[in-house]
């Protein structure tokens, strides 16, 4: 997944999402994700997308970030590409 300015997009296994996001709160730990185009190929693909929208809050470690639920439970963790 990229996030940048206000749009985001990524690949789930097989299936491509893109929307928007915004970025808000203290030191900018809350974030909503609202997913606004999705391909639906037929492919054992992890519910990813479908859970995004639960997404209000971030935190990070480094290069990781955690995306939490309203309870701070994690929804995902996204960790940077190595560009394959």
């Amino acid at each position: 997944m990229a996030f940048s300015r206000g749009k985001m997009r990524g690949t789930e296994a097989c299936n491509g999402i893109q929307g928007t996001y915004e970025q808000t709160g203290a030191r900018g730990r809350d974030l909503r994700i609202e997913i606004r185009v999705m391909t639906t190929a037929a492919c054992d693909s992890p519910p990813l997308a479908s859970r995004m929208s639960a997404v209000r809050h971030v935190s990070g470690l480094g290069a990781v970030r955690y995306l939490h639920a309203a309870n701070w439970m994690i929804v995902a963790e996204l960790r940077p590409g190595d560009g394959h």
